[in-house]
């Protein structure tokens, strides 16, 4: 994994970007001036401009707006990624290592300094060219410490143990799949016990499937206690 190399390469400050609201603050005008960059055929372009437009149905009428994109909406991902590919070319411009998924994005330092900076000026590049707001409550800059569960990406935690990086489930994505458990195994829901063990076995195979890079025997110890 990047953050992995990246990690273990001396880049273990982490300046944690969190974009308020992202596919609801989505500029239509800067998506639209940069759409044809990316999409060469016109028809498409228009197309999606008329699906930017028709944004949601309130009470029977079409909700029009200028900012924000479809929730939920196969397009909207897409969308949002070719508005951020310019904040990709601004990082990679600056040098700096960074990880982004969507609109979860970290970036690697080797000082406590370098990460902070980073935070000043990417902020002022998001908010000012991309017209997107940072959440500065969710944003943050720390150091991957051994058994420091505070740095999270997509749901996962990191910490450091013999000079290597390692990954659990973040502390704050427990609650979820516990959660679920007892919903699956309550008796007060009527399933058959056949299928109360089918819909758990799909649970914890998905589960373990997404976090398979993180330590999960552990975790499913605890659970099963």
């Amino acid at each position: 994994m990047r953050i992995k190399e990246l990690a273990d390469a001396g880049n273990e400050w982490v300046c944690s970007i969190d974009l308020e609201r992202f596919f609801d603050t989505v500029n239509q005008s800067k998506l639209v001036q940069v759409l044809p960059d990316v999409v060469k055929d016109g028809r498409v372009v228009s197309l999606v401009h008329r699906f930017l437009k028709a944004k949601d149905m309130v009470e029977g009428a079409v909700q029009r707006a200028e900012e924000g994109t479809a929730q939920g909406g196969p397009l909207s991902p897409l969308l949002a990624n070719i508005l951020l590919n310019k904040l990709d070319r601004e990082l990679e411009r600056r040098g700096h290592h960074f990880v982004r998924y969507t609109d979860n994005l970290i970036v690697l330092k080797k000082s406590r300094k370098a990460a902070e900076r980073a935070m000043e000026l990417l902020t002022k590049f998001i908010e000012g060219k991309l017209f997107f707001k940072v959440n500065r409550k969710k944003s943050y800059v720390t150091h991957i410490s051994a058994h420091d569960l505070e740095v999270k990406y997509l749901s996962y935690g990191f910490y450091r143990s013999k000079d290597e990086l390692y990954f659990r489930v973040h502390r704050t994505s427990k609650a979820k799949p516990e959660a679920k458990v007892c919903e699956i195994t309550a008796c007060s829901n009527g399933w058959s016990l056949t299928y109360r063990r089918q819909r758990l076995t799909w649970m914890v195979n998905g589960w373990v499937g997404y976090f398979r890079l993180a330590d999960m025997s552990a975790l499913l110890k605890e659970m099963n206690a």
